[in-house]
């Protein structure tokens, strides 16, 4: 076993860094140095940590072979080997994530949100902002003179955010990456003129939902 870098057969952005692969192209092995959790659950479960799992499918199509083998050493005396088949319904699935996301990345567009995105929250004190948010904006219909509390409060979770998305207690604070303005009045002429380089920087904003 070697390592190499192969390339998809008709998928060009499809690249696969392997730590080994043997000279005739139809064994590669995926060799970790996992933690003691991971590798207790390959010893025990003879099964791959999830995480590990995509790489090795993403692997097995790149290199078009019908397994692949993952090794896990956490000393010289304790090493667990386990071969990987080939997963096609997976695959298929991959391959369909795997090329919408390339295409965010070629067109430059924020690929879609998903829970992963957000930090569970559930102390006591995001409890009880989120509680009082929700009861202001159930009355704030009914009197105007809470919709400066209302904003007080959203303040307060987004302050809590830390910089992140988080969910908690029926609330979700999303941040929101906004594209700063392009400033027209440095450029002479537009027909044929690249504009990103006359672009500001961008800002960001909380948006502050209930959860339905």
């Amino acid at each position: 076993m070697k390592p190499d870098d192969l390339v998809h057969q008709t998928r060009d952005w499809m690249i696969a860094s392997l730590d080994g692969i043997d000279s005739g192209g139809k064994n590669i092995v995926e060799i970790k140095c996992p933690s003691n959790e991971d590798h207790r659950f390959a010893e025990i479960n003879k099964r791959v940590p999830e995480k590990y799992y995509p790489q090795l499918q993403h692997q097995i199509e790149v290199c078009g072979v019908d397994r692949a083998y993952y090794f896990s050493y956490f000393n010289e005396d304790e090493t667990v080997l386990l071969e990987i088949g080939r997963n096609d319904a997976y695959i298929k699935d991959m391959l369909e994530k795997e090329e919408k996301f390339y295409e965010c990345l070629k067109n430059f567009i924020e690929p879609e949100l998903t829970h992963k995105d957000f930090v569970c929250k559930d102390g006591m004190e995001w409890n009880s902002v989120a509680n009082e948010w929700f009861e202001v904006c159930d009355l704030l219909e009914k009197n105007k003179d809470l919709i400066k509390r209302e904003e007080d409060l959203r303040k307060v979770l987004i302050q809590m955010s830390n910089g992140q998305n988080c969910v908690g207690s029926g609330v979700r604070t999303l941040k929101v990456v906004r594209k700063g303005n392009v400033d027209y009045g440095k450029i002479e002429a537009l027909k044929g003129i690249d504009l990103e380089p006359y672009r500001k920087s961008p800002s960001e904003y909380y948006k502050v939902s209930k959860i339905a």
